[in-house]
């Protein structure tokens, strides 16, 4: 974090001194919300979540995964479909959005053996690389979006995961 404030710092400054307003660019920059380093507040949401993940591995992933799922809806309708300019802190940054694969690194971390059937995960990759194909086509239609946060990208991603993680 103290890094991310000390890269953070030229740009607090370089739109306070483009008539930004002070307390608005100083409470962005508190929440890492200059350029890229929002993942950096997404982390630590991550791990003051820990505890309850860990203690509820499964149930967690699932309600995980549905979280998600919706989040991602709701980031893509407004960004997306409705042309909303959402800044890049309020929708990736929130915890919502990436939760799902903290969940499932914590459910992995807690397997003692990842020999689970891979064909599963083969069929999740390849159906998500042309859903994420299609969707991003579609999405292009609304404002020529399609780029960003995507729902079938995370279902690709979650197959990439399950399958580099397997002990197979």
């Amino acid at each position: 974090y103290i890094p991310c404030l000390i890269w953070s710092l030229p740009l607090f400054i370089l739109d306070i001194i483009h008539g930004g307003n002070f307390l608005k660019s100083f409470i962005l920059m508190m929440a890492c919300g200059f350029s890229i380093y929002y993942f950096i507040a997404l982390i630590i949401q991550c791990y003051i979540l820990l505890p309850v993940l860990v203690k509820h591995k499964k149930v967690g992933l699932i309600l995980s995964c549905i979280l998600t799922i919706i989040a991602i809806s709701v980031v893509t309708y407004l960004n997306q479909i409705m042309g909303l300019s959402i800044p890049l802190l309020l929708y990736a940054g929130p915890f919502p959005i990436w939760l799902a694969f903290f969940a499932l690194g914590v459910y992995l971390g807690g397997m003692q053996r990842r020999d689970y059937k891979l064909w599963p995960f083969i069929l999740m990759l390849f159906l998500g690389i042309i859903l994420s194909f299609l969707e991003a086509k579609y999405l292009y239609s609304f404002h020529q979006g399609g780029l960003g946060i995507k729902l079938w990208a995370h279902f690709y991603s979650f197959a990439v995961i399950m399958l580099l993680f397997s002990a197979k």
